[in-house]
């Protein structure tokens, strides 16, 4: 099992402390407590993250974050990573039902400039759309930081309808189960 597997770990980390001679308190997977099993991206000793440094709005990666990460010095997770843009206009989650989450987004568009809540949003493509530049770097830069100003201002609008959450099957289910338990008491 887990544990099993930690202690073979671990005896194999000690055996190549030994025969690669490492100094006292060197650490072979930086940040990697194997008796913890807190992963490779745990945290350090110390108890800082591992992480790369960040600029401090958007969660970019800094030029420091940048040369840390190709030096070895720090690792990515996923988890690290948040989506860029307006979350209502993601892709369909493998727990969502991608027709359903299609028309949710049409309904809470039509309902939030219906009631003047939020602008219009322009349709997204991965093309870049507006950006004429001949550079593919600048291109993608461009919708970068075009994606992360969309993201920024659905979180500043004060409210706004998102009905993406009836595209969910789970949400659907409960529904479903809510109105056949209901059923015997009418």
């Amino acid at each position: 099992g887990v544990q099993a597997d930690r202690a073979v770990l671990t005896k194999l980390v000690e055996g190549a402390r030994v025969v690669v001679k490492f100094p006292e308190g060197y650490e072979v997977l930086p940040g990697e407590d194997v008796r913890g099993g807190r992963g490779l991206l745990g945290r350090s000793k110390g108890g800082t993250a591992i992480a790369p440094d960040r600029l401090s709005e958007g969660g970019f990666l800094s030029d420091l974050g940048r040369e840390q990460i190709l030096n070895g010095a720090r690792k990515c997770s996923t988890f690290d990573v948040g989506y860029l843009g307006d979350p209502m206009y993601a892709r369909p989650r493998t727990y969502e039902i991608a027709l359903l989450v299609d028309l949710t987004v049409w309904a809470s568009d039509w309902l939030n400039q219906k009631l003047g809540l939020v602008p219009k949003h322009e349709e997204a493509s991965d093309e870049g759309d507006a950006v004429e530049k001949t550079d593919e770097l600048d291109a993608t830069a461009a919708l970068m930081l075009k994606r992360y100003r969309e993201g920024k201002e659905c979180y500043e609008a004060w409210f706004r309808f998102n009905l993406r959450f009836l595209a969910d099957y789970r949400n659907l289910l409960f529904v479903a189960l809510l109105v056949i338990v209901s059923k015997p008491f009418r």
